[in-house]
C-alpha cells in the first residue's frame, strides 16, 4: 500500500514470493551483486540460484515441471499469473477435445486421512494440557476480580482486550491440549497469538496460573517436578545461537550434561555423539570458539546443547528464523531425521509449507486459544477460515484453490505439494500417458485414454 502511494520501497527477503512483488531484484554473494534484474529475469534461473542457496518461487517451480512434462505453460514468478497460464491451457485444451479426464471438485476431506489422525490417540500422551490460562500483567487477586467483573458483565471469565502486547490479560485461554509420544507436532498462529507462551509451558519454564500441565505423567506446577522435566523436554528458541557464551564448542555443549552431575566420560560421550547428530564432527569443530562458526554452524552447535540433555521431546520455536532457503532446507532435514530416530517434536512455525511438509499434526492458536487441531490435509482445507485469523495454507494448495475457482477441475481431495499438483494438471491437461505428439495421433490417443478410464 505505501509504494501505491509512491513511496519507495526497499525489501531484504529469504522468500522468494516476496521478492516476486518487487520491480527489481538484487542478489547478493559475498558482498557483490551477483544477480540483478527483474523478477522475471532473476527468479526463473533456477541453477544460478541454487548456487546462491536460494529457490524460485513455488509457481515458478509448478510452471517449469509442468513445461518438462508436455504441458505449454511458461514458469510465471507470481502466483496468479501462473494460475492464469494454466487455465487459460486448460481452456485452450478443452476446446479442442483433447484434455485429459475431468475431475469433479469435491473439497470433502478422505476417510483415510481422518482415519490417521485417529489412529494416533492410541499414542501414549507425553504432554496433556488441561484448560490451561496464563496472563503476563494479572495477579492472582486482580485474575479473581477479572473472573467476577467478567461474571458480572455476562461475558466469558477468559475474554481478552486482544492485542499483540504481551501485557494483554489472558496470553493463553483455556486451553487443552495433548501431545502423543513419538509425533510431530506444528504449532501456528499470528504473531501474539500465544504459541511462544504455550512452548515455554511444556517443560516448566512458565509454570500454569489456571489448569495444569503435565510431562513425562509428572504435574509442571510442582517445582521438584518441573525442575526434573527439563531436561527431558528441551526447548529451543528462536535464533539459539545467540545463547552460546562458552569459550570452545565442546565447553558449551557439555554445560548441560555437566550441570545433571554426570560423570565426565558420560559428558564426553554425549558432547560427540549430539554434535555428530546435527551433522558436526567434535575433532573439527571442539576446540574452535562456537563464535567462529558460521551463522549455521552456530545454530548446529546450539541444537547440539540441548540434544546432549538427552530429551525425549523437542520443543522447536521457529528454528527456521533468518536462515535462507538452503539453510531452511538442511534444518527442516536435521529436525525430520531427529523425528525418524525416534524424538517426539512440537514445532512452532509462520511457515505454512513447512508444517505441511514436516508434521503429523498442527495447532493453529488464535487470541490464546486452540482455534484448529487436525492433519495438515485438515486444517488446510479451511483456506477462508484460515484467511480470516491473517494465516494462509501451503502455496501448492493457494494454488489448487485458485485454479479451481479459475474453472480448472482439480479432485481437491488432499493436501497438495508441487509435485502432486504437477502430476494432476498433466493428467487433466495432456492425459494419463502424455498428450498426443502430432495433430494424427489424437485419434489414438483417445482412444488409449479410454480404454484407460482417462
Amino acid at each position: 500500500a505505501l509504494h501505491e502511494r509512491g513511496m519507495t520501497i526497499v525489501m531484504i527477503t529469504h522468500f522468494m514470493e516476496e521478492a516476486a512483488e518487487a520491480d527489481r531484484v538484487a542478489v547478493f554473494r559475498a558482498g557483490h551483486v551477483a544477480m540483478l534484474g527483474t523478477p522475471e529475469e532473476i527468479l526463473t534461473r533456477a541453477d544460478e540460484l541454487a548456487q546462491l542457496n536460494l529457490d524460485m518461487p513455488e509457481s515458478c517451480r509448478l510452471g517449469v515441471a509442468l513445461r518438462a512434462k508436455g504441458v505449454p505453460v511458461y514458469a510465471q514468478v507470481r502466483e496468479a499469473d501462473m494460475v492464469a497460464g494454466i487455465a487459460q491451457a486448460y481452456a485452450e485444451r478443452s476446446r479442442t477435445g483433447i484434455a485429459g479426464r475431468p475431475f469433479a471438485f469435491d473439497p470433502r476431506i478422505p476417510d483415510n486421512v481422518s482415519s490417521a489422525l485417529d489412529g494416533a490417540d492410541a499414542l501414549e500422551p507425553v504432554i496433556e494440557i488441561s484448560h490451561l490460562s496464563f496472563s503476563y500483567s494479572l495477579s492472582a487477586r486482580e485474575r479473581r476480580r477479572w473472573h467476577k467483573r467478567s461474571a458480572t458483565a455476562g461475558k466469558s471469565s477468559k475474554q481478552a482486550l486482544w492485542g499483540n502486547d504481551p501485557s494483554s490479560p489472558w496470553a493463553l485461554r483455556d486451553v487443552s491440549l495433548t501431545v502423543r509420544r513419538g509425533e510431530f507436532l506444528g504449532l501456528a498462529g499470528h504473531t501474539g497469538s500465544g504459541k511462544s507462551t504455550l512452548v515455554q509451558h511444556l517443560n516448566g519454564l512458565i509454570r500454569p496460573q489456571e489448569g495444569s500441565v503435565r510431562a513425562l505423567g509428572l504435574d509442571l506446577s510442582n517445582k521438584k517436578d518441573a525442575a526434573a522435566v527439563k531436561a527431558k523436554v528441551g526447548v529451543v528458541f528462536q535464533y539459539p545461537e545467540r545463547q552460546l557464551f562458552a569459550e570452545t564448542v565442546a565447553q558449551d555443549v557439555a554445560f548441560g550434561p555437566h550441570n545433571l552431575g554426570l560423570p565426565q566420560d558420560e559428558v564426553d560421550r554425549r558432547v560427540e555423539s549430539s554434535l555428530s547428530r546435527v551433522g558436526l564432527d567434535l575433532s573439527t569443530v571442539g576446540d574452535k570458539s562456537p563464535f567462529e562458526l558460521s551463522g549455521g554452524q552456530q545454530r548446529r552447535v546450539a541444537f547440539a546443547g540441548v540434544l546432549a540433555m538427552e530429551p525425549e521431546v523437542l520443543v522447536l520455536d521457529e528454528p527456521m528464523a533468518g536462515l535462507d532457503p538452503a539453510a531452511r532446507r538442511d534444518f527442516l532435514e536435521l529436525i525430520d531425521r531427529l523425528h525418524r530416530d525416534g524424538l517426539t517434536v512440537v514445532m512452532v512455525s509462520h511457515s505454512m509449507d513447512d508444517l505441511a511438509n514436516c508434521c503429523d499434526r498442527i495447532v493453529v492458536m488464535n487470541e490464546g486459544a486452540v482455534f484448529a487441531e487436525g492433519t495438515p490435509a485438515q486444517v488446510f482445507a479451511h483456506a477462508d477460515e484460515l484467511k480470516s485469523i491473517g494465516l494462509g495454507v501451503p502455496a501448492a494448495q493457494r494454488m489448487a484453490l485458485a485454479l479451481t475457482e479459475a474453472g480448472v477441475p482439480l479432485r481437491f481431495d488432499g493436501l497438495y505439494t508441487v509435485e502432486s499438483l504437477t502430476d494432476e494438471l498433466v493428467d487433466l491437461l495432456i492425459g494419463c500417458s502424455g498428450g498426443p505428439s502430432n495433430v494424427a495421433d489424437i485419434a489414438k490417443f483417445k482412444t488409449v485414454a479410454r480404454e484407460k478410464g482417462c
